[in-house]
């Protein structure tokens, strides 16, 4: 079994390999080699490797799980990015060779999600034959809702309807949805 913790030779946190389990457990660092004792409070909550997708770019941070705890698709947890920490949605869970839907926190080996905190809609506008993609960067918070008017990059447009990440639609006036959610938002020229 492999934790994540850190290591003091690499002056950072690595995944280890568990060689005896006990209060004071003796852990091998995989990525110098460096065999050292963690205390069992330490083990209790770990470090998982996380990827962070911001839409353009992904990056490796860590996620604080609880051992006992399930983890599922769609979870929101935090994600230490060195400096700064960003809120995350669970889109994938890696497990040694396998993805599963949901899993214990102690038998993930990689947390694969998507930065909720900031997120860039991607709107089709049609206008007329042609279809003019925008993309706007909002947080993962604001609302868009279906059959009201919005400006995007100078071109004011009304929205027809919404596709959410889960593949549903949303489609009669009035309906509303969190950005964080959104796959796609269609829209005609107003």
């Amino acid at each position: 079994m492999k934790i994540t913790v850190w290591c003091p030779v690499c002056n950072g946190v690595q995944e280890h390999e568990i060689l005896k389990k006990g209060k004071e457990s003796l852990v091998r660092c995989t990525g110098c080699g460096y065999t050292h004792r963690i205390r069992e409070e330490k083990m209790q909550g770990f470090l998982v490797k996380t990827i962070v997708s911001t839409g353009e770019a992904s990056r490796v941070c860590f996620t604080e799980l609880d051992r006992s705890g399930t983890y599922r698709l769609g979870d929101s947890v935090i994600a230490d990015c060195g400096e700064e920490e960003e809120s995350v949605e669970i889109t994938g869970i890696e497990l040694e060779n396998r993805r599963v839907e949901r899993a214990k926190g102690q038998d993930i080996q990689t947390l694969w999600t998507r930065a909720i905190q900031e997120v860039i809609v991607k709107i089709s506008l049609h206008e007329g034959r042609s279809t003019t993609p925008l993309y706007l960067r909002i947080g993962g918070d604001g609302v868009f809702v279906v059959d009201q008017d919005y400006v995007v990059e100078g071109r004011r447009f009304r929205i027809s309807h919404i596709k959410l990440r889960n593949d549903r639609f949303l489609r009669r006036a009035g309906e509303s949805t969190a950005a964080k959610a959104i796959k796609r938002i269609y829209g005609f020229r107003s």
